[in-house]
Formats: structure tokens, sequence, C-alpha cells
């Protein structure tokens, strides 16, 4: 009897115990220059296995999977990083969620799509392309990007680092839309 009281408590500790969810924490922002502009932000386009809720971990051929639970789809999470990167940095409170009315006004477009957000023999990569279009869709500024920096396998460092990279493109890219 005491046996089964204990698994009967046991299943129920287990039922209420928390679950842990990874946010992307942004890096501390300074203002570049005030570009009152408005800025639509795309959505960004994640490689399949990032939206899968999982962190790949490559060493040499051998491919491993971490689960990282995030609070919500990657593709999500790292969008409103880049809007408030731009919000921050340009001092600007016209960065919006694209696609919104800009074919009435003057404004740029934001689209950044990643190839590599992974981890791979000690390194973090965030690798991809980046566009910063006018309204009418006309590409201003293009560039493929690769940043990478040196971790330990550890998750919460793994998601902490691939986190700082990716912040790197968006403060690159408001650093463009500045000059």
């Amino acid at each position: 009897m005491k046996t089964l009281l204990f698994i009967i408590v046991a299943i129920f500790l287990s039922a209420c115990s928390t679950k842990s969810s990874y946010l992307l924490p942004t890096s501390n922002v300074l203002h570049i220059k005030t570009v009152k502009t408005q800025i639509g932000v795309k959505e960004v386009e994640v490689p399949d296995y990032l939206d899968g809720d999982k962190i790949l971990v490559k060493d040499g051929l051998k491919i491993e999977e971490i689960g990282s639970n995030f609070a919500a789809p990657p593709s999500k999470l790292l969008t409103q990083n880049v809007i408030k990167i731009l919000k921050k940095s340009l001092n600007n409170p016209y960065v919006f969620l694209y696609p919104w009315d800009v074919k009435s006004k003057k404004g740029l477009i934001v689209d950044i799509k990643l190839d590599n957000f992974l981890y791979d023999s000690r390194y973090c990569i965030v690798e991809g392309t980046y566009y910063i279009k006018n309204a009418n869709g006309t590409i201003k500024f293009a560039k493929n990007f690769k940043y990478q920096e040196l971790a330990d396998k550890n998750p919460n460092n793994i998601i902490m680092t691939l986190s700082a990279l990716f912040d790197k493109v968006a403060l690159e890219i408001a650093q463009k839309i500045a000059k």
C-alpha cells in the first residue's frame, strides 16, 4: 500500500513539475542614430531544423540535436529581437512586423534568411543573408553574413552565444539603415 501511495505521489509531483523554456535574450543596444523612416521587418526565415525546437550540434560528420524548447517559435523570437534592436538603436518607434501598408509610404523592409543557426565543432555559427529593401520591393542593400564564436557545449551557453551572434546581424542592419 505504501508503495502504491509513493507511486501516486511521484506521478502527481512529476505532472506538476515545470518545463524549462528558452527565450532569446537581446544584447544591450546603444543608440546609433535617430532614423524616423517606417521600417517593416519580415518574419525571419530559419532552417527547418530550428522550427522543430532543436539546436543542431555538429561534430565532424556526426550530428546531435539538443532539445531547446523555445518559449515561442524561433522565427518569431528572432523577428521580435530584430524589431527591438532596430527600435532602440535607431531611436525609431516606427519599426513594425511586416507586412503593412508601405506601398503608400516611404519606408524600408528588412528581410533576413538564416541558412545556419547551429553549434559546430566548438563554434556557434549564425549564417545567412539579409536584405534591406525600399517600400516598393527594390533591393537597397543585400549581404551574405557568417558570424561564429567559440563556445562550450552547454545548451544555455549555445543559445546565449547564438542569440548574441544574431544580434550582431540586427545591429549591422541598423548601421546600414543609419547611413
